[in-house]
């Protein structure tokens, strides 16, 4: 049993420039996500996650390196990255969709032999915004803990890039041997970790859920 706090871990930061669907506060232009490393029985084994949102300029003298925890997990410890933003379109879920329409899609892919999960509907690895996959568990409601509104996906924290299926995904411009997990975190049995916001206040707390 662990009898000292533990340093939550850097995870992700962005800054409003660099993010076309930037969701924060009006006055604020960076974005920075945290971890506790371990696993939360609470948290459905997931790592504890918080989102603070800041002004750059209030940053004055930040530090040089991140407190280090006594104890981690590896597999929560990302490896430092250079993110290279791409804006894409997806597509909802498919079992979030209406009969009518997934009996279409069924139809449209044993024409063409496309696939519209790998392929069309959701993109894979980290991202922002679009739409949660649900291919883990059945679709469920996400709802705030503070005013019970319904969450949208703030953030995705994938276990890799790209899957075998789904190459339509991968950036052209990435060399064949690029790693499908260059940040080298690992949820649960290679799965992702969806990060709702409250549609109603940034002050109300996040949501995490592994799929």
């Amino acid at each position: 049993m662990l009898r000292e706090p533990v340093p939550m871990v850097p995870v992700l930061q962005l800054r409003r420039d660099d993010v076309p669907d930037f969701a924060g506060p009006d006055d604020c232009d960076l974005l920075q996500l945290l971890w506790c490393p371990l696993d939360h029985p609470d948290d459905d084994y997931n790592p504890r996650v918080r989102v603070y949102w800041r002004r750059s300029d209030d940053i004055g003298d930040p530090l040089a390196d991140a407190p280090e925890p006594a104890v981690v997990a590896d597999r929560y410890l990302p490896r430092p990255c250079v993110l290279h933003p791409e804006r894409v379109v997806e597509y909802r879920y498919r079992g979030l969709l209406p009969d009518d329409l997934q009996a279409r899609i069924e139809e449209w892919e044993e024409q063409t032999g496309a696939d519209y999960f790998f392929d069309h509907s959701l993109a894979p690895g980290w991202k922002v915004g679009g739409f949660p996959d649900w291919s883990v568990s059945d679709p469920r409601d996400v709802d705030c803990a503070e005013c019970g509104a319904a969450m949208v996906l703030l953030l995705t924290v994938a276990s890799g890039e790209w899957a075998n299926e789904g190459v339509s995904w991968r950036p052209v411009e990435d060399p064949a041997d690029a790693a499908f997990d260059p940040t080298e975190v690992v949820i649960g049995r290679a799965w992702d970790l969806h990060v709702f916001r409250c549609p109603v206040s940034f002050d109300h707390p996040v949501a995490a859920a592994s799929q």
